[in-house]
């Protein structure tokens, strides 16, 4: 299992918890107000900024982008179990900074156009206490698609480079067990979309919800 290869995942599909404890319940959903106070004024990340026309972007804080759970993957033709271990995520959360926010995974795999991008993420750390990678999303104020996306699908997905091994000897995170076949390390991300069903879905604590996985804030720039 052990490997030097390097794939890109993206995250998606349905989500197995195993009787996983502390999934946020968020049965209630969230609905966003676009409307001038929730519009922040910021600059694009230097390498996108040629995706955007504006510096007005509104602001989705504190959305979940990935817990510490095992997932199935289609392998060479096989399902497999992996894991990503909180320490990864840990690891990995500044990889997200600045990466670009997409609909739908481009189909090359990874951001190559910026065409594919309609915001960008900030603030990407690891929550210890609620057991999350989370972010702040800034969508422009005039990316009509974007927004009207968005109030359909709250589910997001992350598109990272990893490795994946047989063993893992570092804190991989009390939401699942560790009964898999393998663990993603060495994460780096790429982007992350807007999706119709995240692997890690909304139901499941991932995405654009509230209580406390995000909503639209005001901030003073």
């Amino acid at each position: 299992m052990d490997t030097d290869s390097v794939v890109l995942s993206h995250d998606r599909g349905v989500a197995a918890f195993d009787n996983a404890s502390g999934v946020i319940d968020s049965s209630d959903g969230v609905s966003f107000s676009w409307d001038e106070e929730h519009i922040v004024t910021v600059d694009a990340p230097s390498d996108l900024q040629g995706a955007f026309d504006t510096n007005q972007f509104y602001k989705i804080e504190d959305a979940t982008i990935a817990r510490p759970i095992k997932q199935p993957y289609m392998d060479d033709g096989d399902v497999k179990w992996y894991k990503k271990p909180a320490e990864e995520l840990r690891k990995a959360a500044w990889s997200f900074d600045n990466s670009a926010y997409t609909i739908d995974h481009p189909m090359t795999g990874m951001v190559k156009d910026v065409h594919d991008v309609h915001g960008f993420w900030r603030s990407v750390r690891y929550d210890d206490d609620a057991d999350r990678l989370q972010g702040d999303l800034y969508i422009p104020s005039n990316d009509t698609e974007a927004l009207e996306f968005i109030e359909k699908h709250k589910d997001v997905s992350a598109g990272y480079y990893n490795r994946v091994v047989s063993e893992y000897d570092g804190d991989t995170g009390d939401l699942t067990d560790d009964d898999v076949d393998g663990f993603q390390v060495d994460m780096y991300g790429n982007h992350i979309a807007s999706v119709e069903r995240g692997r890690c879905s909304s139901e499941d604590g991932c995405g654009l919800d509230s209580k406390p996985t995000g909503n639209v804030v005001m901030e003073v720039s």
